[in-house]
């Protein structure tokens, strides 16, 4: 992993100075090695932090240009066909200085232009600047793995890993975007583009951005093609597919010049990633455990037999209440914006523990979204008897049954369910405050602006219409859960500690393949992730293929006192920055909501931006 960064202003001469500062902000993502390279003639700056992986010389140190220094780079992340592509390319008369990664994204781009993203099998996000024709192109990762920001004003256009590399300079408008806050109530993250910045964006997953000058063109470049299902396959075709593609992806993700460990939570995904990782990798792989000790809801114990039957090295490291604390006191310094999503406490701390001994871990990220391992998907295929309920005659009922009730109770609930659209009910599941539910803690000024907006516009821009009910939750979750909420929070958690974390399961050619195959094998009520167990079953003890999901998150009971010792240090605070947003009601605790956690991390991302 890096952090990169990218500048160009119209006026204001470039400023090496600056752009060293603005570098070192991301000095958590590259330890290693930091280099800056100025083109004043066309006020144009590239900064970037090294977390040495591949090719461990100076050679692979970026910036990094062709030999005529026309096209330079600056690379965050893992092009896992490098090789691959780099033979292809010598055979077209392309000549490499070394043995990087970075150096095959140049020359790929010298030979296929923009559709060279489209070549490359890995996680990414990266800034070419091409001097010939003074004009940027970045590009993210389909899946959304890696992060990739950038500002755009009159005058000053920057691209950066993190949100803090940009406001590091001391130009830029910074005014919040309210939007971002709300959506960010409605869906415990804040949804790409947005950020909690008016001028600030998200380059969202598999797009890519070429910009010069006035002109910008914003593209996308990958989706998923359900157009290729194979209605004729059987289950056993499928397992004996997914097998493969498994192994395949696996194998990849091993590449590296840099001993490699791995998060084991003791479930069915990691343990898969697991045990197909220490057959394959030739030596011993190092494996790592959050243990909430004797909590009923922890996966340790699985964890630990996982390990003895595939040999790894293993470390159990105890998560209590004081390195809960400081785990929380660390990760402040790098919240560029909310996120509710509590895990990241329990993810950070194993991530600094695995930065003691490795740079790269596997992980199991992914698994829920492409193998429908979700509770939320039973509950919403359990619901599909909904659709064949007459709406019209329906409604003229209800609306006399249920006019006295408060929008809030449970009846009301129900008894409208019928009349909501397919979207509208899964967004039940998934999302944490309706409009009505915002009514009890928020600043009735403040939610004034918002009395006519979409809050679902999110997922209404990603759901499906034309797909089956269990594809279009799947895809709608790949599309905007597992981008801005888990791989957002892995990413946080693990360069905090300058950690590369790498998800075989979100191999895009694995997603393909399961995607090409028909639910009705995909996904069992029943028998949840059965494709992922039926091809891990001689790799894993029976407790884990049929053990519940839990992963790193943190256990119920843990949970509540966590938030509870992390809000009363948040209410010793001064509240100036938080009056425009929350009501008194917050404040008193009447409204009751401030003991989750969503709240909790929004109240500490305001404390400290």
């Amino acid at each position: 992993m890096c952090g990169i960064l990218g500048i160009q202003t119209k006026t204001i001469p470039a400023s090496m100075k600056l752009l060293e500062e603005m570098t070192r902000t991301l000095t958590h993502r590259g330890p290693d090695a930091q280099k800056c390279e100025l083109f004043p003639e066309y006020n144009v700056g590239l900064g970037h932090t090294r977390l040495s992986i591949i090719d461990l010389t100076e050679s692979g140190n970026q910036p990094m240009s062709n030999q005529e220094g026309s096209i330079w780079v600056v690379f965050n992340g893992e092009i896992y066909n490098h090789v691959q592509l780099r033979s292809h390319l010598q055979t077209h008369g392309h000549k490499f200085n070394g043995s990087s990664d970075t150096e095959v994204i140049i020359h790929s781009f010298q030979e296929w232009g923009i559709d060279c993203v489209k070549k490359f099998d890995g996680m990414f996000a990266f800034g070419i600047w091409d001097k010939n024709r003074e004009t940027f192109f970045l590009a993210r990762d389909r899946l959304g793995i890696k992060p990739l920001v950038y500002y755009l004003d009159e005058d000053t256009f920057i691209f950066a890993s993190e949100i803090k590399a940009i406001l590091a300079h001391p130009g830029i408008d910074k005014t919040r975007d309210d939007t971002a806050i709300y959506d960010y109530l409605t869906y415990g993250y804040i949804p790409s583009p947005k950020t909690p910045y008016k001028k600030i964006r998200k380059l969202e997953a598999a797009h890519t951005f070429t910009f010069r000058r006035d002109l910008s063109h914003y593209s996308k470049y990958w989706d998923i093609d359900f157009q290729s299902v194979s209605e004729l396959m059987d289950i056993e075709q499928a397992t004996e597919l997914v097998s493969e593609q498994l192994s395949q992806a696996v194998k990849a993700h091993l590449v590296s010049d840099v001993p490699i460990g791995a998060f084991l939570s003791g479930g069915v995904d990691s343990g898969t990633v697991v045990a197909r990782a220490s057959s394959q990798y030739g030596r011993t792989l190092r494996t790592y455990t959050v243990d909430f000790g004797s909590q009923p809801d922890s996966e340790s114990q699985n964890a630990v037999s996982l390990s003895k039957l595939h040999g790894t090295q293993h470390r159990a490291v105890s998560f209590d209440e004081l390195e809960i604390e400081e785990t929380y006191k660390k990760l402040q310094r790098f919240y560029d914006e909310p996120l509710g999503d509590i895990s990241i406490l329990p993810t950070s701390f194993i991530s600094a523990v695995a930065s003691e001994d490795v740079k790269v871990v596997l992980s199991g990220d992914g698994g829920d979204e492409i193998f429908g391992g979700y509770e939320r998907y039973r509950s919403w295929m359990a619901r599909q008897w909904v659709a064949g309920i007459p709406t019209g005659a329906y409604r003229n009922f209800s609306t006399q049954m249920l006019r006295f009730l408060h929008p809030n109770s449970s009846v009301f609930r129900w008894g409208t369910y019928p009349l909501l659209s397919p979207l509208e009910r899964y967004s039940r599941l998934v999302t944490k405050y309706r409009s009505v539910d915002k009514e009890g803690f928020l600043n009735r000024d403040w939610l004034d602006q918002f009395r006519d907006y979409d809050d679902l516009w999110f997922f209404r821009k990603h759901w499906k219409t034309d797909l089956d009910p269990i594809s279009q939750a799947q895809y709608l979750d790949l599309k905007t859960y597992l981008t801005d909420d888990l791989m957002a929070k892995v990413d946080q958690a693990s360069m905090a500690s300058s950690l590369e974390v790498r998800p075989p399961l979100l191999d895009h050619h694995l997603v393909e393949t399961l995607f090409s195959i028909p639910a009705k094998l995909r996904w069992s009520n029943t028998n949840q992730k059965i494709l992922l167990k039926r091809s891990s079953i001689s790799l894993l003890p029976m407790a884990t293929i049929k053990g519940s999901k839990i992963g790193f998150g943190i256990p119920s009971i843990a949970r509540r006192k966590v938030i509870k010792k992390i809000e009363n240090k948040m209410n010793s605070l001064v509240q100036d920055q938080e009056n425009d947003i929350f009501s008194n009601k917050f404040y008193q605790g009447a409204s009751g909501h401030n003991v989750h956690w969503n709240l909790t991390a929004l109240r500490i991302w305001m404390a400290n931006n």
